[in-house]
């Protein structure tokens, strides 16, 4: 059962998840370096999952999907805004730190990195994907700048998101892959209930995740978002979270908290969204 999940939990510490937005954006866009490789370099799918970061628990990394004939991967550890390759066997092969470098930098070396790892020079450079974004000074030449302490403590929001989706993929047998979409830099996964043949856009869904902040909500917030997005006389009060409406519709929960809590909150948004977009209660 959702409410009943514990896993490993990282302290968030001192810091007010509202100070973080400056921290986030940076990381953000130095997850835009690896991104390409998924874009780029691995075998397109229909949901777009090649393009999707994962998250490696051992290494404290976001990484991207497999690509090349050896199944190297371009690694982001968000905690002191390093940029790595890993080798086939998922250890890293080479490192190259943003602190005082632009984007420019990051993905020219990135790009001579892939190329040293396939053992020949990449044909064209790596460039930005061009999903529209926050903006950040770093956006237009400026150099990064680690901020350890508040990037560390985004470093154990996405530790402990991962784990926890983990174990509702396990207790939602319909979820799918969690992933780390690079757009929205959300971690997620999707439990839809119709049959595959139904058209994505019509299938009935929950999407639940984590966000670290955006233009909606500027700090981290778990979410779960029934689809089709339910009309509000449908959306019953929950026992924990609220219901946001600006922007997008969905169950959110804001504030630094413990699994047990985020566990009960997915448990009651769930079970409010199944009725509201009528699935079955699990």
């Amino acid at each position: 059962m959702l409410s009943s999940i514990t896993v490993p939990w990282a302290p968030l510490g001192p810091i007010d998840p509202r100070a973080l937005k400056p921290a986030r954006l940076q990381a953000h866009w130095a997850a835009q370096i690896i991104a390409p490789v998924g874009a780029t370099l691995v075998p397109p799918e229909d949901d777009y999952g090649h393009t999707a970061l994962e998250w490696k628990d051992d290494l404290g990394l976001l990484v991207s999907r497999a690509a090349g004939q050896s199944g190297f991967r371009a690694g982001l550890r968000i905690a002191d805004l390093t940029v790595l390759v890993l080798d086939p066997s998922g250890e890293p092969a080479e490192t190259f730190s943003l602190e005082g470098r632009t984007l420019e930098e990051g993905l020219a070396w990135l790009t001579a990195a892939v190329g040293r790892m396939a053992g020949e020079p990449f044909a064209s450079p790596l460039t930005l994907v061009g999903y529209t974004m926050e903006p950040h000074p770093v956006k237009d030449g400026a150099a990064f700048s680690v901020d350890g302490p508040a990037l560390a403590t985004i470093e154990r929001w996405y530790r402990n998101a991962a784990r926890l989706l983990a174990a509702v993929r396990t207790a939602v047998p319909e979820a799918g892959e969690v992933r780390i979409w690079p757009h929205h830099f959300d971690i997620a996964t999707l439990a839809t209930f119709d049959r595959p043949e139904i058209d994505a856009e019509d299938a009935r869904s929950l999407g639940f995740g984590l966000s670290p902040g955006d233009d909606a909500i500027p700090e981290p917030y778990w979410y779960l978002l029934p689809w089709p997005v339910p009309p509000k006389e449908r959306r019953a009060p929950l026992a924990v979270g609220t219901w946001h409406t600006d922007g997008f519709v969905g169950a959110v929960l804001t504030g630094a908290h413990d699994e047990r809590t985020v566990a009960r909150f997915f448990a009651s948004a769930a079970e409010v969204s199944r009725r509201a977009i009528g699935v079955d209660p699990a």
